[in-house]
């Protein structure tokens, strides 16, 4: 019996938000996919259709799950699941405050913006370095999320 390739239908802006995501050129994604880039972009551009073996190779290379690929539209606030982005802003704030020198964190969310406000009682560029390092890899991280950063300096009363 002869196999049959099936292919499927993906929204190309879909492909192209989640290459954009993960910080990739259509260069290099096409190198790590093993085709040209004209090849590629016929995907982004919805000339191509992949076969499912396609779309795992795709999901393996930008680090998502196959099921992405099946979205409707582009990942925005009226998807992101409220219950991820709360187990995030814990980690966040449980992070920053492992930092020295912190001594308060808070987080305010508003669609899939998390803004962090981070209290230190000293302000010192040690400090803001290791802040700023961290707020970096959590964008790596979470690259759907757009995290805000807010630092506050208190004076301790003595």
């Amino acid at each position: 019996m002869e196999e049959k390739t099936i292919y499927v239908s993906i929204i190309p802006d879909v492909i192209r938000f989640f290459r954009e995501s993960a910080g990739m050129s259509v260069h290099m994604i096409a190198r790590m996919l093993r085709m040209d880039e004209d090849e590629y972009l016929d995907l982004e551009n919805g000339k191509k259709k992949l076969t499912i073996e396609e779309i795992k190779r795709l999901a393996k290379v930008l680090g998502r799950p196959v099921s992405d690929f099946f979205l409707s539209d582009i990942p925005g606030e009226e998807s992101y699941d409220p219950l991820a982005v709360t187990l995030i802003m814990n980690e966040v704030c449980d992070r920053f405050m492992e930092i020295k020198g912190v001594i308060g964190v808070w987080s305010n969310l508003r669609g899939r913006k998390i803004k962090i406000g981070v209290v230190v009682s000293v302000d010192d560029e040690r400090l803001r370095e290791e802040i700023a390092r961290l707020k970096e890899e959590f964008d790596r991280r979470y690259p759907d999320v757009i995290f805000e950063l807010v630092l506050v300096k208190i004076n301790k009363d003595k």
